[in-house]
């Protein structure tokens, strides 16, 4: 069993949308760098359909960015992610195990959906 089989999930539906906002932003703007950023806590409050508080979207963060798991780089201030981005790691696991293959990230993601929604 790897990192990404322990997560939540919640937690993979957090992170295969933001790799699937990765893609979609590298290709527009044509800098990896960018593309991995990510803007806010509620750019994932938003990827979670606003179904979870705030300190929930929290905990996902936490999940994602331990260092058990380490697959989302996050900077803390009182205890609140200020800065955030995929990592090299996470884009390496999503490109292992999609193929970049749109379609078998939307299939998993709908099926993740089906399960916390």
């Amino acid at each position: 069993m790897n990192e990404y089989d322990n997560l939540t999930n919640e937690a993979k539906y957090t992170l295969i949308t933001l790799y699937r906002n990765y893609l979609s932003k590298e290709k527009q703007l044509n800098d990896r760098f960018q593309a991995r950023q990510i803007d806010s806590l509620k750019t994932i409050s938003n990827i979670l359909k606003d179904k979870y508080s705030e300190n929930d979207v929290i905990d996902i963060i936490r999940e994602l960015s331990s260092d058990s798991t380490s697959f989302i780089n996050a900077s803390w201030s009182s205890n609140y992610p200020s800065r955030m981005e995929l990592n090299t790691k996470s884009i390496s696991v999503m490109q292992n195990k999609f193929k970049n293959n749109a379609s078998n990230i939307l299939d998993t993601l709908i099926k993740l959906k089906s399960l916390i929604f």
